[in-house]
């Protein structure tokens, strides 16, 4: 008779996640995961499956709380330019110091898996379209409200800003500072006027 669970999984994911977010799918070892989610390699291979698997759930957790949280900023009551700007500033700040460099799990996995790795790609695809919708309805309620008067149209400035969000965690990764990003922004939001 099989001996029943006596960890919370969903905690181990979070304890996953952060262990994929910081090192990369490759550089983080089993022996790292196993550590961090205080569990034994067998038990992770038997509750999650794979490596790989652990890994995707990960992505998936991260998109359920990361991801989610930008998603409800942009798509909320907050005044759309005003959403897309406290959205890319408390990104910035976020990022802004040596301990938080590890950038976004999903722009990481793009740059690292999703070009050879259809799973971890169509995750990267999905978060990244969700959170070009989510720009869009910002812009809508911006340009309803007159607050956004760009002649670019809405997708484009959508997608614009999903490019500048992944530049800004590649650049915050790489030790660019704060300053730099923040001069950034001003020009990436002088494109609404």
């Amino acid at each position: 008779m099989a001996r029943p669970r006596e960890f919370d999984s969903d905690e181990a994911v979070n304890r996953a996640m952060n262990v994929f977010w910081a090192k990369g799918y490759s550089a983080a070892s089993m022996d790292d995961l196993a550590s961090a989610m205080g569990l034994s390699r067998s038990s992770i291979y038997a509750t999650f499956g794979s490596k790989h698997d652990l890994f995707l759930s990960a992505i998936d957790r991260y998109n359920g709380i990361v991801t989610r949280d930008a998603v409800d900023l942009l798509t909320g009551p907050t005044p759309g330019r005003d959403a897309i700007r406290i959205l890319i500033e408390e990104l910035i700040e976020r990022l802004s110091g040596p301990a938080h460099r590890r950038g976004c799990l999903v722009c990481n996995s793009a740059i690292e898996l999703a070009p050879h790795d259809r799973a971890t790609r169509e995750r990267v695809l999905r978060a990244f379209t969700l959170v070009e919708d989510s720009f869009m309805a910002a812009i809508e309620r911006g340009r309803k409200a007159g607050d956004i008067t760009s002649a670019l149209g809405d997708r484009a400035l959508a997608r614009f800003l999903v490019s500048n969000i992944n530049g800004f965690l590649v650049l915050a990764k790489a030790g660019v500072p704060a300053e730099s990003l923040h001069e950034t922004a001003r020009v990436v939001l002088a494109a609404f006027d």
